[in-house]
């Protein structure tokens, strides 16, 4: 998985390698390495190499909607925007509705679709957001 990372030289993209492996706190940590690599111009060739989805922030930076480029050999990119605070309405203890201020995040996705089809990303994006309207719910996933 590519991380971008914004740094003096410019933006980077370095890889954690087997996300699959990893815990949450494994991966908060190889980030932050990798980050702070980057950050220090002292990522290596390799740490560049073979990722197959990319996560990028620019809500970090200010940014909210994006438009995310695939770059070979990747297959997807979701971009994050930065989280909002805005009215909606939910229902009350009596059922009236009400306006209640919500956190609002962004998600902008790009897939390859010779390699995925839409409605595969679509889902993809659906869980997403799921889990992070519901945390519990994605606590409750982690394996």
């Amino acid at each position: 998985m590519g991380i971008a990372v914004d740094t003096p030289s410019g933006l980077l993209v370095p890889v954690v390698r087997n996300v699959q492996d990893h815990s949450i706190l494994s991966l908060a940590a190889e980030i932050d390495r990798l980050s702070s690599l980057a950050r220090a111009g002292n990522l290596q060739p390799q740490d560049f190499k073979d990722a197959t989805f990319t996560v990028s922030s620019m809500g970090s930076i200010g940014g909210n909607a994006l438009a995310p480029v695939i770059v070979n050999p990747m297959v997807g990119i979701l971009g994050l925007g930065r989280v909002q605070e805005v009215a909606a309405f939910q229902k009350n203890a009596s059922g009236d509705e009400i306006v209640v201020k919500r956190a609002h995040l962004t998600l902008s996705w790009s897939g390859d679709h010779r390699v995925l089809d839409g409605a595969t990303v679509a889902k993809c994006a659906r869980a997403t957001a799921s889990f992070l309207e519901n945390m519990e719910s994605f606590l409750v996933a982690l394996k």
